[in-house]
């Protein structure tokens, strides 16, 4: 969720996420086909290498990413682009 009145942060926490997280994902089959009670069956990958050790993996997660990282924020409504180090928000909240 953006939040354009939470721009200037001086320190922001970095959350150290299970390893086991950055190597599954999960999703409907492809291509879908409900099951005999009309449900959408679901998987969970591993998109790792098995014999990867949890060490070798690092996963941070931001709370609030730092607006110097972000060049341009998407929304239903289209996209605006970072200009002159500001973005225009007016077309696209």
């Amino acid at each position: 969720m953006l939040n354009v009145h939470y721009f200037r942060i001086p320190r922001i926490p970095i959350e150290h996420r299970p390893p086991i997280e950055a190597r599954l994902v999960r999703g409907a089959l492809y291509p879908p086909a409900p099951d005999a009670d009309g449900k959408y069956p679901q998987a969970t990958v591993m998109v790792t290498p098995l014999e990867m050790k949890p060490e070798g993996v690092y996963n941070p997660s931001f709370d609030v990413t730092p607006a110097e990282l972000i060049s341009a924020i998407v929304t239903e409504k289209g996209v605006a682009v970072k200009e002159n180090g500001a973005f225009d928000l007016k077309t696209v909240l």
